[in-house]
């Protein structure tokens, strides 16, 4: 039995990241910011922004910063927000083939399934529907005005306390450094799912494994 399998066994909760993650959403966000940018007369070069927005967050400070733009992070964000509701109501957004699979699975072991995600569920939801998943989480927690974005572990903290979980007892899916540091922070286990968007970035923060998609469908059926 490889080590994936072992942690799977040893837990009572999954709780999954959901945009790069769950969602094969990352282009679309990029796509988004792009667009919003474009207002300004200014070009996302779109390898950094998967180093910099991805992977370590406000990105958009950042990039505002480094190129000396005359816009604020809020107009951004308002601009960036309303294209990326026009790619949601598309229907554009699609989940990585092997997840409904993998979540189905581990609810069959008697495992609840939650999303806890620094995006607003207004977002998540449709989502959801639009590939027929929506129904399939114990629980989804989205940013709210009282829950600061990872980095931060509030998402997680407020997860673990709705379900009375302990620490020990809850794996975190992660795909970047700012989610596995909010893990590392609530003290829960963490593992790194690898997409082609972060196969060469790395993360100063522990975790107890690093996994493609297809690697943990496949340790999931093992002990199914």
């Amino acid at each position: 039995m490889t080590g994936i399998e072992e942690i799977l066994k040893s837990k009572k909760f999954f709780v999954w990241d959901f945009d790069g993650c769950l969602c094969d959403s990352e282009r679309s966000h990029f796509l988004a910011y792009a667009k919003a940018f474009a207002n300004f007369g200014h070009v996302v070069n779109e390898i950094e922004y998967y180093a910099s927005f991805t992977h370590l967050g406000n990105g958009t400070e950042r990039e505002i910063e480094r190129h000396n733009l005359s816009c604020t992070a809020q107009e951004i964000s308002i601009l960036k927000n309303i294209a990326y509701q026009e790619i949601i109501e598309a229907k554009n957004i699609p989940l990585f083939p092997e997840i409904p699979e993998i979540v189905g699975s581990l609810r069959k072991l008697g495992a609840k399934v939650a999303i806890a995600s620094n995006s607003p569920t207004h977002e998540i939801f449709p989502i959801l529907e639009n590939n027929s998943l929506r129904h399939d989480f114990d629980l989804i927690v989205g940013r709210t005005s009282d829950l600061r974005k990872k980095p931060f572990p509030d998402i997680f903290v407020h997860t673990l306390s709705t379900w009375n979980a302990q620490p020990s007892e809850v794996l975190i899916f992660e795909d970047a450094e700012k989610g596995i540091e909010a893990a590392h922070r609530a003290q829960c286990d963490c593992a790194w799912i690898k997409t082609k968007f972060n196969s060469d970035l790395s993360s100063s923060f522990p975790r107890v494994a690093e996994v493609t998609h297809a690697e943990l469908l496949a340790a999931v059926r093992h002990i199914s």
